[in-house]
C-alpha cells in the first residue's frame, strides 16, 4: 500500500464517519441542513466569535484550507449571492 492508497482509505474512513453521524458534504453548509443560506453564515460567525462549533465543521471549512475563519464567510457569501 503506497501513500496514495492510504490517503484514499483515510478519506473513505472520514466519509463513512460523516455518514454515520448523518452529515452531508456540502461546502459552506455549516449547519448541515442540506443547503446554503444565512443560517450557515451565523453558524460560522458564532464559531469565529464564540468558539461554538458548527454542526458540521467539515462543511464550515468552505474553502477547504483546513481552518474555519473569515475566508470561509466570504466563500459562503459569494456562493449565496452568486
Amino acid at each position: 500500500m503506497d501513500s496514495v492508497d492510504r490517503i484514499k482509505y483515510a478519506n473513505l474512513e472520514f466519509n463513512l464517519e460523516q455518514l454515520l453521524k448523518g452529515e452531508t458534504m456540502l461546502r459552506g453548509d455549516a449547519n448541515n441542513n442540506g443547503g446554503l443560506d444565512i443560517r450557515d453564515l451565523v453558524s460560522i460567525i458564532e464559531f469565529i466569535v464564540n468558539g461554538t462549533e458548527c454542526p458540521s465543521m467539515r462543511n464550515a471549512d468552505a474553502n477547504q484550507d483546513g481552518v474555519v475563519n473569515i475566508q470561509d464567510l466570504v466563500w459562503v457569501i459569494k456562493a449565496i449571492v452568486g
